[in-house]
């Protein structure tokens, strides 16, 4: 291995090292007989010091990074795209990994075993924002997959984790197929794996279908990671199932790594901005946000609104990598701002509702949380700016992020895009709002009450309580100084140059 190799695998080597001590300290560090009792602060830290420190050496290697490289004999490409989604990565992990302790010590789930999967996880999701190999792709997507699904069952004593954590597995396993298959097809037709000798097969050539039908395959199963419509069915079930800080985690970090991947395998293939391809990611990006908008309108519980809610932005981002391979390659940079932002306010929502969400499977529905505010106010003010930003109002980090990513589409000519992503946007409002009227608006002493007539109760901790305070500062803060998250977001172009 060269130099230049051993760099480009620190950040993936730190991840290893820190989940394989994760599980080491919750068999020599918690003593048997206290096992059910003990605390695993020091499993946190340790998990919270490695995503840190994956943190800086990608943050190290984005301002190293000059142009494009490729390490490992191609398999992976070290570039400020790659560099910089991994790094959102890792923040949504750390917010996931703080607000998931007092919902698993709730429960007593608190292993070492959940915290060592959500750093698989992140290895995993990293590893595919660097991917440059089909193949490597295809083996850091099971990487995460595997580890997600630990998360989506991990709540053992219920009966709706268990049965999540099946329907991701199934559509997990059947989009896996799907795009194994795909890669077969494109190694037929370029005799490479490597995703840049697409480009030159799918400009022309007797292998041009082979090679089209095979990347069709491919987006298709990426297609299921992203829950982008007509591939989005599990996604309601799965999130609403599987416990809270699980599916904060699935629906912020996954979907930015999957979305990494898609980017990866669009731009790198160099498509022709008259395609198709453009067509039908245009159609398929104004079905997502307006399915998932509209499904959202009629929940009655919170976890499935949030649920259709990544699915409705999944359609927002995917209408700016759209407007990328289009022929606007400046979108890129807003899609990776608005990953950003999308992680923060998503993380921070799931948050709340990991803490108020009751062993049950109570609280978490509209009635439930009526009166919330003044019980648990400052709370009830974190998830305010969660509700506002992920509507789009300002000054939050979710307007910038959506005026920004529309206003690339409008120069890249994709107006009727932007309009349908505006009058989404506005749809929105009216459930998100619909969550602070419920807390603020209605009265506790009739409707914030549980299932069995129980008041609404709230688990907090430390570690609860500075992770939805990183999340909803941060949230303010990009919004009202974004100059700095933009310029970097802006550099993250490259994944478009040779």
């Amino acid at each position: 291995m060269s130099a230049h190799d051993v760099a480009a695998v620190v950040p993936l080597a730190i991840l290893t090292i820190t989940g394989a001590l994760c599980l080491m300290l919750e068999v020599i560090g918690v003593p048997v007989g206290a096992r059910k009792l003990a605390p695993r602060s020091h499993i946190v830290w340790c998990a919270e010091i490695g995503l840190a420190a994956t943190a800086f050496s990608l943050l190290r290697l984005f301002a190293l990074t000059d142009r494009p490289a490729l390490a490992f004999s191609g398999a992976l490409r070290i570039d400020r795209f790659g560099l910089g989604l991994g790094t959102v990565v890792c923040i949504a992990a750390a917010i996931a990994i703080l607000i998931a302790v007092g919902f698993l010590r709730g429960r007593d789930l608190d292993r070492g075993e959940y915290y060592a999967s959500v750093v698989f996880a992140a290895l995993g999701m990293i590893a595919l924002a660097l991917a440059a190999d089909l193949l490597f792709l295809f083996v850091a997507l099971e990487t995460l997959s595997v580890a997600v699904y630990i998360l989506a069952g991990f709540d053992r004593k219920s009966s709706r984790s268990p049965e999540a954590a099946l329907k991701y597995f199934l559509n997990g396993a059947f989009a896996a197929g799907i795009l194994l298959f795909g890669i077969a097809l494109c190694y037929g037709a370029t005799r490479s794996t490597a995703i840049s000798a697409l480009g030159p097969a799918l400009r022309g050539g007797a292998d041009m279908a082979l090679a089209s039908a095979g990347l069709l395959l491919v987006v298709v199963g990426l297609g299921f990671k992203i829950a982008a419509v007509p591939f989005h069915m599990w996604a309601a079930d799965a999130y609403d199932g599987a416990p809270a800080p699980a599916s904060a985690f699935m629906a912020t970090a996954v979907k930015a790594a999957a979305f990494a991947a898609l980017i990866r395998v669009l731009v790198g293939a160099h498509l022709d901005a008259g395609s198709g391809w453009v067509t039908g990611g245009w159609i398929i990006a104004v079905v997502t946000m307006s399915v998932g908008n509209l499904a959202a309108l009629a929940q009655h519980r919170i976890k499935r609104m949030l649920a259709y809610s990544s699915i409705a932005h999944a359609g927002y981002a995917l209408g700016g990598v759209v407007a990328a391979i289009g022929g606007h390659p400046q979108a890129l940079g807003a899609v990776g701002f608005y990953l950003f932002a999308y992680a923060l306010m998503t993380t921070g929502a799931f948050g709340v509702v990991a803490f108020f969400e009751r062993e049950d499977g109570a609280g978490v529905t509209f009635d439930e949380w009526a009166g919330a505010a003044t019980r648990f106010p400052l709370v009830s003010l974190a998830m305010a700016i969660f509700m506002f930003s992920l509507a789009g109002i300002p000054p939050t980090a979710g307007f910038l992020a959506k005026f920004n990513l529309f206003s690339h589409m409008v120069d890249g000519g994709f107006y009727w895009l932007a309009f349908v992503g505006v009058l989404n946007s506005l749809v929105s409002v009216y459930y998100y709002l619909r969550v602070l009227v419920a807390m603020y608006l209605k009265e506790p002493a009739t409707s914030a009450t549980g299932a069995a007539g129980e008041p609404l109760t709230g688990r907090g901790g430390p570690f609860v309580t500075v992770g939805l305070a990183i999340a909803a500062l941060a949230v303010l803060l990009v919004g009202l100084l974004p100059g700095g998250v933009l310029e970097l977001a802006s550099q993250l172009l490259d994944v478009a140059r040779s």
